[in-house]
């Protein structure tokens, strides 16, 4: 993220006060975790810029691990409505709009922030099975329905709806895993990804 976040301004009704101090904890919080990550964070890397206090960070949050879960989860949330996005744009048939899916999340995959945060901490510091529930976000149900729509199209996956579904998903998890942990040329994995994207998932003819 680039430049710092403003203080937490005064003003507004409380709600409004309170909706102001989340959102300013929210972007201070994913800055530091980005650039540090989530073990090298403290609270009061957080807190200083804003010059809040650590009684505004419990009243929003239960600690650093519920401010990191949403940190992830609103950043997770954000990659599922861009995926959408993507899959919606694409001209042509379902197994295109697949292709454009999960060349969107590979992309995202690549980006610095949400390599770091979602990718390389997200499952350190929350574990998989918390890291799989925010995966199933109201943006995952919608994304599977193209998946389903690309077999039904043809597309070079098994008939098997819920085993395709696995492969889709496996097999694009880890190409992200791979783009995001990359230490060299970052955007070259990430071109290496989507090439093996584009042979997973081929139209029928």
């Amino acid at each position: 993220m680039a430049g710092r976040t403003a203080p937490a301004r005064r003003g507004g009704s409380k709600a409004e006060q309170s909706a102001t101090t989340r959102a300013a904890l929210l972007a201070e919080a994913q800055r530091h975790f980005a650039a540090k990550g989530f073990a090298a964070t403290t609270a009061e890397d957080i807190l200083q810029p804003l010059g809040l206090t650590r009684g505004a960070l419990y009243h929003q949050f239960s600690g650093m691990r519920d401010l990191f879960h949403t940190v992830c989860r609103d950043m997770m949330d954000s990659c599922g409505n861009e995926v959408l996005s993507e899959t919606g744009a694409a001209t042509g048939n379902p197994v295109e709009q697949l292709r454009a899916g999960c060349i969107a999340f590979l992309r995202r995959a690549a980006e610095p922030d949400f390599a770091r945060i979602v990718l390389t901490d997200g499952p350190a510091v929350l574990g998989w099975e918390a890291m799989a529930e925010l995966d199933q976000g109201t943006w995952y149900p919608r994304f599977m329905e193209t998946v389903r729509g690309a077999i039904a199209a043809g597309a070079s996956l098994p008939a098997d709806t819920e085993a395709a579904i696995r492969i889709v998903d496996g097999a694009v998890g880890k190409l992200a895993e791979w783009v995001a942990t990359a230490t060299d040329d970052r955007e070259e994995v990430l071109r290496r990804a989507i090439a093996a994207v584009e042979l997973l998932i081929r139209d029928p003819s």
